[in-house]
């Protein structure tokens, strides 16, 4: 049990593991909406969907 609780503590916090510039699935689904929302509306709208959907599903 030390073990794991010293292996934790010298990893931090999840947060602090995953690099800035990773923003995970929703965040790729909504940065290719906001690509999208000028040229397909529609498309845009269906990744947003989605994002929310994934959201919803993970929580």
């Amino acid at each position: 049990m030390k073990r794991i609780k010293k292996l934790l503590r010298r990893l931090g916090p999840p947060s602090a593991r995953r690099p800035v510039t990773e923003r995970g699935i929703p965040g790729q689904l909504l940065d290719g909406a906001e690509a999208r929302a000028g040229t397909d509306p529609r498309e845009a709208e269906a990744l947003r969907a989605s994002a929310n959907a994934y959201l919803r599903v993970v929580r």
